[in-house]
């Protein structure tokens, strides 16, 4: 039982060592095919796992495959070329699933 439980908890560990989560602040983006456009082209990326876009907050968030996630200056090319500006760029501890719970709510 106890090294059942050591291994889920690795497991658990593992699952978040090998993904980064990125937000990006969005201004610009007002309508959901604003939001539904840059959730097309980031979710082309192959290092892109899941895209969360929030248009009341004006921020995307984006579960990559790796710990290095995807370099900034790619982000803010895709989002910077679909018309919009980037305000920021940082890697959070939520999940998009964490996020989405949090801003659905509202």
């Amino acid at each position: 039982m106890f090294k059942k439980l050591i291994a889920m908890g690795l497991l658990a560990l593992s699952m978040n060592v090998f993904a980064l989560t990125q937000k990006v602040g969005v201004n610009g983006m007002v309508c959901a095919f604003c939001a539904q456009g840059i959730e097309k082209s980031i979710k082309l990326l192959p290092e892109t796992n899941d895209v969360y876009v929030n248009l009341e907050e004006h921020f995307v968030v984006v579960d990559t495959k790796t710990t290095e996630g995807i370099a900034d200056t790619k982000l803010k090319t895709i989002i910077v070329e679909s018309g919009y500006d980037v305000t920021g760029i940082e890697v959070i501890r939520e999940s998009i699933a964490d996020l989405r719970v949090k801003y659905e709510k509202k």
